[in-house]
């Protein structure tokens, strides 16, 4: 659920507190939380992204009490603001810079407008607080190792060095937590590109009327928040390698652009007309087939030839088994650290339960059943009991009829209703358990027609 912080001061005026009520009641679906003090927004500020204040006129009129006003921000620095502010206080030199320098919109009293505007503006607002305070994907890397000896792994390793010769794009196949990212890493590191920047895009979890702005730059003044000239991620990729990773989840209108982006090699930033040169490397992903998305019209045929020059495919967990136990001792080894350091491995029960594990959350969720039992582990070797793991029974309970993608396919249902009944089917806490997204189990919910009771639905 969306939270914004409102602040209302317990001096403001009983109009400023009815126009800061208004707008409450008009966000719904939203979480409003109202506070009286400065200090006790910063005890709490923490876990916010946007926060909501009026200008008083007594602002206005004490140029200690603006100053004030402005240290509280700045205090509060890890939030975007908005401004409720009257007509005539834009007369003042001092509150228009203030406007400019703290607040990434404000709404002027008395507040007009639908509901569905006001909660545009909001959500608008909240997209783009999130996304700036995402952590910067844009990172020189530090190599890290492609681990894997079977034989679809051994294909992957003699593919690597050859297509990161070539500039020609790439489109890696692949469950989500098979590790497509760090093969496009790898892609990069071993390419003439590697000293530029790798910069990764998540195009599944941008809000969709933000993506061009996300993925091409804006100029300030382009559209309501955009209080400066932004670069966009394929812009910041420039001379480097950009990775647009689930792209099947890319809106068909922001295809096109990116298709021409492909047959031009320009960007046209949000607000400017005028076009701008970019050399990248491409490197795209896809956990879904974009073969079936473009029999369904999800996904553009032109789009997809262009993408589709190399191809590398990602095996899932299940299907490297013979790999299993020396991924869990790379990850014991990287992170072993984070436990009481004295563990040595892993029990021979251990090592059974995790190759006996169907690993829906692949790769990811490895890494997170590793790192708990780093954590629980009190003894120098970790159990399967550490890895949330039970212990491999003598024989199998029951035997799936038919091939083995329709036995992945029950196993893999039935491990997701099992976690959600663990965790009292809260999404969040079943995700973790699994080691995936809250997407990917949306995704999971649907291909297997998983229903959640009404009662529960909602939790989240």
């Amino acid at each position: 659920m969306r939270e914004l912080l409102v602040i209302s001061e317990g001096d403001s005026s009983d109009s400023n507190k009815e126009e800061l009520n208004v707008i409450g009641d008009l966000l719904v679906g939203w979480k409003v939380d109202r506070y009286c003090d400065w200090a006790e927004v910063h005890r709490n500020c923490s876990g916010y992204l946007l926060g909501l204040f009026v200008v008083s006129d007594k602002i206005v009129e004490d140029r200690v009490l603006l100053e004030k006003l402005e240290s509280h921000l700045r205090k509060a620095d890890g939030m975007d603001w908005i401004a409720v502010v009257r007509p005539h206080q834009f007369d003042s030199p001092a509150i228009k810079a203030f406007l400019a320098r703290y607040v990434v919109d404000y709404l002027s009293f008395p507040i007009l407008g639908s509901k569905e505007k006001i909660e545009g503006i909001f959500d608008h607002l909240y997209g783009m607080a999130e996304l700036r305070k995402r952590e910067d994907s844009c990172v020189y890397l530090d190599h890290e190792r492609i681990i894997g000896n079977c034989p679809a792994m051994e294909n992957i390793h003699k593919l690597i060095p050859k297509f990161a010769a070539s500039d020609a794009p790439i489109l890696i196949s692949g469950d989500s937590g098979t590790g497509k990212e760090l093969i496009a890493q790898t892609l990069h590191q071993q390419s003439v590109r590697k000293q530029e920047r790798f910069v990764a895009v998540n195009c599944g979890a941008i809000p969709e009327n933000l993506v061009e702005s996300e993925l091409f730059g804006h100029v300030k003044g382009a559209f309501t928040g955009a209080d400066r000239d932004k670069k966009g991620k394929i812009e910041l990729a420039d001379n480097g390698t950009l990775f647009l990773d689930e792209i099947g989840d890319l809106p068909l209108s922001q295809q096109v652009k990116i298709l021409r982006f492909l047959q031009e090699g320009t960007i046209n930033p949000v607000g400017l007309a005028e076009a701008r040169n970019v050399n990248v490397r491409i490197i795209a992903a896809s956990h879904v087939s974009l073969e079936e998305a473009m029999k369904t019209g999800a996904f553009r045929p032109d789009l997809f030839y262009r993408l589709n020059v190399l191809q590398i495919h990602a095996p899932a967990l299940i299907d490297r088994r013979a790999d299993i136990e020396l991924l869990a001792q790379h990850f014991l080894k990287k992170y072993r650290n984070e436990g009481l350091g004295i563990i040595k491995g892993f029990t021979k029960e251990a090592i059974n339960s995790l190759k006996a594990h169907l690993w829906p959350g692949n790769i990811r969720e490895l890494i997170n059943r590793v790192r708990k039992a780093v954590v629980l582990c009190e003894t120098s070797l970790i159990s399967p009991h550490d890895l949330g793991l039970g212990l491999v029974p003598a024989e199998p309970k029951y035997v799936v009829q038919g091939n083995l993608v329709e036995a992945r396919n029950h196993v893999e249902k039935a491990t997701v209703v099992g976690a959600l009944a663990s965790n009292d089917q809260n999404i969040t806490h079943a995700a973790k358990q699994l080691g995936v997204s809250r997407m990917t189990l949306y995704r999971m919910l649907e291909k297997h027609k998983i229903v959640l009771s009404d009662s529960t639905s909602a939790v989240v």
